[in-house]
């Protein structure tokens, strides 16, 4: 007989994902030498690691000993980083241990209390994980995309690490939510991130996720390849943690796929990995995955005594999906030896701590075991009493996933709409090309006019001073006639060359890829490449779309409050793919200040644009950061950078009619209408816009608007 899918526990990467209540990552056992004082010497730092380390091997009394010690070293050096970091561990461990509402509790007022954070991300994806798969899965995605909002704070250390672990989770409730399509997208993504930071262990970590991801889909082949590699990578890594991983899940794997000897071969090779991690200290998880396959294969005494032994440790740690995990299995197992008595009060603690966790599958779980033992020893009425409660809550998480789909639905259709728009803004493209068609005959013709009219005003001999100003005016107006008529060739060769070149490259890796001759590893790899050429050619269309609008008709203002700080980080937002290409520090600096007084459209188009610049002319491994004053009147935001700066001989060409443009440190080419256009709409804003660079060191752009 095949037994049921994914009962046993699976390994979870939670160093960088956080913690989840849907894959506990295992249990330790505690002992009086765990209970260890730092010496004098030691830092908060390195007691904190310590915590962290006891956390990951599941030794949860340890961690939470030495993390109350690392938070009063912290409390005594007044280092408010420092508590941060230790009850974002509090709340985990929290979660780990069932006490969610006191995990909640905590994370929330980090968020409220320290808004600023650079650990804000981690907050939310913390939180995130305090959310039960199935029926609160929505909620945790939404903090999951909160955590991305806020991951651009962390430092690059930390930075890509996480990034990659939110978008693991993201495929995780996906997977759970009965999204595998979307779920093994968002893997994808992750992979294609690890794989660029050069960090095989969060690769390994990475590849074992997406073993369980397959697991869950029943795709037992795709799950034996990606655990396999996570496998020789901690091995090549020398990392017995992340080997003992990959051999507890490869172990799960067997079981599920009924190859029962064979996976309790990985367990025992996944205990000798453990021995490694935590010398003498048995893996809960791997006792209670093994009692679970030699219940399977009918060897009922030797399985009795190790799902016992890991319920005892569970209760040691008062870890309660441990405890729920062993005592549902016990009863299985007496269940099948027609022990039917005896299973009842197991199945029975089963659904009581499954309403202690809240879980809504536990209970459906707990409820039809308790149904099908009481409707064997012949309890018709408490059979028929648990099998209500059973289709009630098989029927509330049915309406938990219907809801979730009509989310899906929603999104669906949200989409389509985007589509409707965009197909809109392409025929207003095709529209404003044929007006600037028609500009350029009537710049012809009216150079023309005006030729025709200066060899009328000759012949005419009017007064020579009154002649010299009229030539002198004309003269002026040909000049703006002929620099619109340059920059109209210059848009058509941006459109033409520029524009039409990233096209045309995506165009032939299309081909390529078509005709198979790129390998997937390959195709992987130019994708972020493409991706940023993208998002530079969109910026720079839609400079050229503002340019063109206000040739043609002239951007119409209107003024209305607008929250600096949101505008700041949404254009940050837009550019934090292209500053990670260059490894360029992108970051805002700027706290809660006053709403100005602006049109959003030209505003977000001024600070994007100056923004563009700084990363255009500034080296890799350089910064570009943002700031913001007030006085009583005006808000001034300004874009810093520490790039190559401008000559004397720039500075006085960059607000002039003559369109100004230069390479960038990374040979990034640009429209040279920018900046004039930029300092004609912060003007018509009722502000000013104003710069100091230095040539070798950098610019400082500062754009002054009056307070809302």
């Amino acid at each position: 007989m095949k037994p049921s899918l994914i009962t046993g526990f699976l390994v979870l990467t939670i160093g960088i994902l956080g913690t989840f209540p849907i894959a506990p990552i295992g249990f330790a056992q505690t002992n009086d030498e765990n209970q260890v004082n730092p010496h004098e010497d030691q830092t908060a730092d390195t007691v904190l690691a310590e915590a962290e380390a006891a956390f990951l091997s599941a030794n949860l009394q340890l961690a939470l000993s030495l993390n109350t010690q690392a938070e009063a070293l912290f409390r005594s050096a007044k280092n408010t980083a420092g508590i941060e970091r230790t009850q974002l561990l509090l709340a985990r461990i929290n979660i780990r241990q069932g006490r969610i509402a006191e995990a909640r509790d905590i994370l929330t007022e980090l968020i409220e209390t320290a808004p600023q954070s650079i650990y804000r991300a981690k907050f939310h994806n913390a939180l995130a994980g305090s959310y039960n798969p199935g029926t609160e899965s929505e909620i945790a995605l939404g903090q999951l995309y909160l955590a991305l909002d806020f991951v651009y704070r962390l430092p690059a250390s930390d930075y890509y690490a996480l990034t990659v672990g939110i978008y693991q989770n993201i495929a995780i409730y996906l997977s759970d939510m009965g999204r595998p399509a979307e779920s093994l997208q968002y893997f994808a993504q992750a992979v294609s991130r690890a794989e660029n930071t050069d960090n095989p262990r969060l690769l390994s970590s990475l590849y074992n996720n997406l073993g369980i991801a397959y697991i869950r889909n029943e795709q037992f082949d795709s799950a034996a390849f990606y655990l396999e590699k996570a496998l020789e990578l901690a091995e090549v890594l020398e990392a017995p943690l992340e080997r003992f991983r990959a051999l507890v899940n490869l172990g799960n794997l067997y079981t599920n796929e009924g190859s029962l000897e064979k996976a309790l071969a990985f367990y025992d090779a996944a205990q000798e990995a453990y021995d490694l991690v935590s010398p003498g200290n048995p893996s809960v998880m791997i006792i209670h995955n093994q009692g679970r396959t030699l219940t399977l294969l009918g060897r009922y005494e030797e399985a009795e005594a190790l799902l016992n032994e890991s319920l005892a440790i569970s209760e040691e740690q008062r870890i309660p999906e441990g405890i729920y995990h062993n005592v549902i299995e016990l009863g299985k197992l007496y269940a099948r030896q027609g022990m039917n008595n005896r299973a009842l009060p197991y199945f029975q603690r089963a659904l009581d701590t499954a309403k202690l966790l809240n879980n809504i599958e536990f209970k459906v779980s707990s409820l039809r075991e308790l149904h099908q033992v009481y409707a064997a020893s012949g309890r018709f009425n408490a059979a028929y009493e648990n099998l209500l409660h059973f289709h009630t809550l098989s029927d509330s998480l049915a309406q938990a996933r219907y809801t979730q789909e009509l989310a899906l639905a929603e999104n669906f259709l949200e989409l389509s709409r985007q589509r409707e728009i965009n197909e809109i803004l392409q025929k207003q493209q095709l529209q404003k090309e044929a007006q600037l068609r028609l500009q350029s005959i009537l710049i012809f013709v009216s150079v023309l006019a005006l030729v025709f009219l200066v060899l009328l005003l000759v012949q005419m001999k009017r007064n020579a001073a009154a002649k010299q100003l009229i030539l002198e005016e004309l003269e002026v107006q040909k000049q703006k006639l002929e620099q619109t008529s340059r920059d109209k060739d210059k848009l058509f060769a941006i459109v033409s060359h520029d524009l039409r070149n990233a096209l045309v490259s995506m165009e032939g890796i299309l081909t390529l890829l078509k005709e198979d001759s790129i390998s997937a590893e390959e195709f992987k790899a130019l994708i972020p490449d493409v991706e940023t050429a993208v998002q530079e050619n969109s910026i720079m269309m839609s400079d050229l779309l503002t340019w063109a609008k206000e040739q043609l008709t002239g951007v119409r203002m209107e003024a209305k409050p607008v929250k600096t700080t949101h505008l700041i980080q949404e254009v940050l937002h837009l550019f934090m793919l292209i500053a990670a290409k260059k490894k360029i520090d992108l970051a805002s600096e700027v706290g809660e200040v006053p709403d100005v007084l602006a049109d959003p459209n030209a505003l977000t188009f001024v600070i994007r644009n100056i923004v563009s610049n700084a990363l255009k002319f500034t080296a890799k491994q350089g910064k570009v950061w943002i700031t913001a004053d007030e006085d009583p009147e005006h808000v001034t935001i300004t874009i810093h950078d520490n790039g190559i700066g401008m000559s004397a001989e720039m500075q006085q060409r960059l607000f002039s009619e003559e369109n100004f443009s230069r390479m960038g440190t990374a040979n990034e080419k640009g429209t040279g209408f920018g900046l004039k256009l930029s300092n004609d709409f912060v003007k018509r804003m009722g502000g000013s816009l104003s710069f100091v660079s230095t040539e070798g060191e950098g610019s400082h752009f500062s754009v002054t608007l009056p307070k809302s």
